[in-house]
């Protein structure tokens, strides 16, 4: 799929998204369905996703598309090799459809997006290491040329013109000027692109070099613009009036990527709209001579029924002269309409042009049934190829219709992304006044929560059960924020699978946890001491899970969750499997209209301890604003 984007749009994005790549650590590489490439980026301010369309163009998606499938060769070969690189240098390389991208390891991934360019990785050596398409043997990939484009230059360019050349097709190739800004320096200067540069006076050359200048200016001031009709869509970085005397709409953007990434859709779309017209109107002439075969069998069918139908008639009516033939000695008789004939044991009857055998050992009488019996099965068969027919023909004009119909753009749904805080590489919540509290994931996250993030002011939180995950409320808080800050951590302990209804909870300060063991003992991987004394606390093993506006899942307490999710259900221990929960809230959710899609389920079912619960009830709530301190 070639969707073209000409060295000044190339330019102005690549200037655009530079400093969001500079420094961005590549996580992966992935193959898309249509042939394009993805490179998922971390960058200062998030995750995000630079697609590669070969051969056209790229642009830069913000956050991560839902669903990546598996690479192709290609895709796991650049990810074994750039995957963990940081990005050192971004650029396109002036005047050509180039982009080149430079990682901290010296290798270069260039992009060649022009038609018949390649995507090619180089050692810092020089060598090629991968290519898409590959090299034919004995062919160098050959180093970009840095083609500037100053005004200048094309103006001296554009009055050294001559000869018989058209002067639209001249200035393409001798100004390295896209089609589509030609025709609007043409369109400004009143010229027929169409007219040779030896026909053209000095006055007209002038006019052409004033709308050239004038056009560069805007080019230069970078206005990104999509154009669009019935007959398709266009990209610019200034205003084409050409195409606006043609019924282009155009519409203005805020940044270039923006304007690259809806030209994408757009055009796309139209492609494929152009595609399946093909495919619809071989479709339909497949389908139109399928129907006429079908029609000529009918004509025949229709016909030969209606001879057997008038045969059977004479039959019927002549019934004592063909038995007193059947009984006879005769070879041959012409009884009324019908001729008939004797053929060892069989009578062939025949009017017009059918026939049919009856037997010469039966009476005409019990026969003549079978005739009619026969006229019968035709006029089935006739009845149901006109039934095709008509089905057929309602196929082409459904299919006919739904070329007329507009193509919907179509692209990967994108998972927004957003600065990681720290505490979300663990389990994390806040009390209603706004407390952080942050609990591990197994043993070894506990011992590094406490290790990095414990600070003096916190409480830390552990269940009186093995297998109890510890968590850390920040800062100093009242009795309520430290009995949410207890049930958090007990909801996520083992108590929860065992189906237990309350659980104990203790709290101890910082300086009572200890990673060193007393003298002569040995502390196990993943352990640490807590020295007494120790606060109880006795829980009740209730959370709630909720959904915030934004579509993002959260737990904690039913004052937390309920202040900041626009649903949410109130869990308890139980057998219903975590899937089965969150798809329920998530319906919920929908229903309240916030129209989110599945992919959420699972990040729901990951909040539910253990795998599975009970739900005591689910709860539409008004979101009141933020709690104070809250994320979400």
């Amino acid at each position: 799929m070639r969707v073209p984007l000409s060295h000044f749009e190339l330019q102005a994005l690549a200037r655009e998204i530079c400093p969001r790549l500079e420094g961005a650590r590549v996580a992966n590489v992935y193959s898309m369905p249509d042939g394009t490439y993805t490179f998922k980026l971390r960058t200062r301010s998030g995750t995000v996703e630079l697609r590669v369309v070969p051969e056209s163009l790229i642009f830069l998606v913000e956050g991560t598309y839902e669903e990546h499938p598996p690479p192709d060769e290609f895709a796991s070969s650049l990810r074994s090799r750039l995957r963990g690189r940081t990005v050192k240098a971004f650029r396109a390389v002036e005047g050509e459809r180039v982009v080149e991208v430079v990682f901290d390891s010296g290798e270069k991934l260039l992009l060649q997006l022009f038609p018949g360019g390649r995507t090619v990785l180089i050692s810092e050596s020089g060598d090629v290491v991968l290519s898409r398409p590959a090299l034919e043997r004995g062919e160098r990939v050959q180093a970009p040329t840095v083609r500037p484009v100053s005004s200048q230059d094309l103006l001296g360019a554009l009055r050294s013109l001559t000869g018989d050349q058209k002067v639209g097709s001249a200035m393409v190739r001798s100004l390295n000027l896209p089609p589509k800004y030609v025709n609007e320096v043409l369109h400004r200067a009143g010229i027929e692109g169409s007219r040779k540069v030896r026909e053209l006076s000095a006055e007209e050359l002038e006019r052409v070099g004033g709308a050239l200048s004038g056009l560069l200016e805007e080019l230069s001031a970078g206005r990104p613009l999509v154009y669009r009709s019935r007959e398709g869509v266009e990209v610019s970085m200034a205003r084409l009036t050409h195409l606006e005397a043609k019924g282009y709409e155009p519409e203005a953007f805020g940044t270039v990527n923006d304007a690259v990434t809806r030209y994408f859709a757009e055009h796309s779309a139209v492609q494929r709209a152009a595609s399946r017209s093909k495919e619809v109107e071989e479709r339909a002439a497949r389908l139109s001579r399928e129907i006429a075969e079908k029609e000529e069998a009918l004509r025949k069918v229709d016909a030969d029924a209606a001879e057997l139908r008038a045969l059977a008639d004479e039959v019927f009516a002549r019934m004592h002269e063909l038995e007193s033939f059947r009984v006879g000695g005769d070879s041959s008789a012409e009884i009324g309409a019908l001729s008939v004939r004797r053929e060892g044991g069989v009578m062939v009857v025949r009017r017009g042009g059918a026939e049919f055998p009856l037997s010469a050992r039966e009476q005409v009488s019990k026969q003549a049934s079978r005739i009619y019996e026969r006229v019968k099965g035709l006029e089935e068969a006739a009845r149901n190829i006109r039934a095709e027919v008509e089905r057929l023909k309602s196929e082409v004009e459904e299919l006919r219709r739904s070329v007329t119909e507009a193509m919907p753009v179509e692209e990967p749904s994108v998972k927004r992304s957003r600065p990681r805080e720290w505490y979300e590489a663990y389990r994390w919540t806040f009390t209603s006044s706004g407390r952080l509290v942050v609990a591990g994931r197994d043993a070894q996250s506990n011992v590094r929560l406490l290790r990095r993030h414990m600070d003096p002011d916190d409480l830390v939180f552990h269940a009186e059960v093995r297998g109890s995950p510890v968590a850390l409320m920040k800062g100093v808080g009242d009795e309520r924020d430290v009995l949410e800050a207890a049930t958090f951590c007990g909801c996520y302990s083992r108590a929860w699978r065992e189906g237990l209804g309350s659980v104990t909870v203790y709290h101890v300060k910082p300086e009572q946890v200890s990673f060193t063991p007393p003298p002569g003992t040995y502390l196990p991987r993943g352990s640490f001491i807590v020295k007494p004394p120790k606060t109880y606390l006795q829980v009740r093993l209730e959370l709630a899970v909720g959904v915030t506006p934004e579509g993002r899942a959260v737990s904690g307490s039913r004052g937390w969750v309920g202040s900041v999710a626009a649903v949410y259900a109130v869990i308890v221990p139980g057998r219903r499997r975590a899937v089965e929960v969150a798809r329920e809230l998530l319906r919920a959710a929908n229903e309240s209209g916030l129209e989110l899609d599945g992919s959420l389920v699972t990040e729901l079912a990951s909040l539910v301890p253990y795998g599975s619960a009970e739900v005591v009830e689910v709860i539409t709530a008004a979101v009141r604003g933020e709690a104070s301190g809250s994320e979400p």
